[in-house]
């Protein structure tokens, strides 16, 4: 058991995943993840396509996230926008988008990380509905759950995770979330 979590004792059932509560893996997996986000966030179109989704000049969105939905202030969703958009290549020179980035101490803190997967050759709307149940599993377990997308975005990660991992090469991994216990507020829904 770890922090108080065992795949037994939540009474996971899922065969699709791959359930990682080890320390070192977890921190390889951490430090992976952090790598791949810079790479993925130093893509222009990547951060502009990321800000039109969060929407943190605006009080209010129909779809995406806001500044609330994040949990910022005014003048954190300000400065996001800022450092996503026009300062990030200045930032990025001077070294500072890595801080900016990471996500290591949250994933390094998680009690499990899930690593999902399912057949190969399998149409992607039954790998999104196999998905979804996962989720609601987890859910109805009292956990929530936090995508670490780059690492199954990334063909070079996912390769290293089905490997660590020991993923079959006939499953196709789809994402790796983190997992904890659902605790305090939930943010406001849009």
């Amino acid at each position: 058991m770890l922090n108080g979590w065992a795949p037994t004792l939540v009474g996971w059932t899922r065969t699709d995943t791959n359930i990682v509560l080890g320390r070192p893996t977890v921190a390889h997996i951490a430090a992976l993840n952090d790598r791949v986000s810079l790479d993925i966030m130093r893509d222009r179109g990547f951060r502009r396509e990321l800000l039109s989704l969060m929407r943190l000049g605006t009080g209010a969105a129909v779809d995406g996230m806001t500044g609330a939905n994040l949990w910022m202030s005014g003048f954190e969703a300000r400065a996001a926008s800022l450092a996503l958009g026009p300062l990030w290549l200045l930032l990025d020179l001077c070294g500072l988008t890595a801080g900016l980035t990471a996500e290591v101490d949250k994933t390094n803190s998680a009690p499990m990380i899930v690593a999902f997967h399912r057949p190969k050759g399998e149409s992607p709307v039954a790998s999104g509905r196999a998905y979804l149940r996962m989720w609601l599993e987890a859910t109805s377990l009292g956990l929530a759950g936090w995508p670490m997308a780059a690492l199954s975005d990334v063909p070079e990660a996912r390769g290293e995770l089905c490997t660590m991992l020991g993923i079959p090469s006939d499953r196709r991994l789809i994402q790796v979330l983190r997992f904890g216990a659902a605790t305090g507020e939930m943010s406001p829904r849009t």
